[in-house]
């Protein structure tokens, strides 16, 4: 069941694309030189888990979702659970000596998410939410943890918080998967309808499986 609910999770991510206007972080350029930073250590080393994983937490934050979701591929082919828990160690180690270092806390935010420590991976964008609140795209990472625990009315509400902020076709998509996975077909049509040209690899994507 928790693998399936993964496997879903992502491939609507993977159907999104990038949203213009609204909803951009406050530390954009912050993001965008962290981006640049782990592509020149790519180009050096381009197996390097940490500057693949980095890549991926910057790309989402700035809405580059298709090459946020291949960077975390890419990283999941090629690392193992215990590389992740050795950097969130070294994560949690530059944290303790720069606590309002944001973009360390983003990263941690995303490992937690990756090793399955939902919770704890949502008190972290929680917090991050405080500090960058018209970054509709955290609402939508908080939402995904929540989902994940089966707290369906917290994710519901974070996602019509993110679209409060931007009306985008990514988050009628969520929304549309968490009523379809509740059972409420006619409510998740009505957001599967606004997503435009991702209806037909939405309908696809939960057509009943073939045993």
């Amino acid at each position: 069941m928790q693998q399936k609910l993964f496997l879903l999770v992502f491939l609507i991510i993977l159907l999104s694309f990038t949203c213009q206007g609204e909803g951009k972080s406050l530390f954009e350029e912050d993001w965008l030189a962290f981006l640049a930073a782990n592509q020149m250590v790519l180009e050096e080393d381009s197996e390097n888990p940490e500057a693949r994983f980095q890549l991926a937490v910057a790309q989402a934050n700035l809405g580059f979702v298709e090459e946020a979701m291949e960077s975390f591929s890419r990283f999941g082919e090629t690392h193992d659970e215990q590389q992740s828990e050795d950097m969130l160690q070294k994560t949690q180690q530059e944290l303790e000596e720069t606590p309002d270092n944001f973009l360390m806390l983003n990263q941690k935010g995303f490992l937690l998410f990756s090793l399955q420590r939902h919770e704890e991976a949502e008190e972290i964008f929680q917090y991050l939410i405080q500090k960058d609140h018209e970054n509709h795209w955290l609402y939508n990472f908080l939402a995904l943890t929540q989902f994940a625990q089966i707290k369906t009315e917290e994710a519901r509400e974070t996602l019509q918080r993110s679209l409060d902020i931007n009306n985008n076709n990514y988050t009628h998509a969520l929304l549309g998967q968490l009523y379809w996975a509740e059972g409420k077909y006619f409510r998740a049509w009505r957001h599967f309808l606004q997503t435009g040209s991702l209806l037909l690899s939405i309908r696809q994507s939960i057509r009943p499986e073939v045993e």
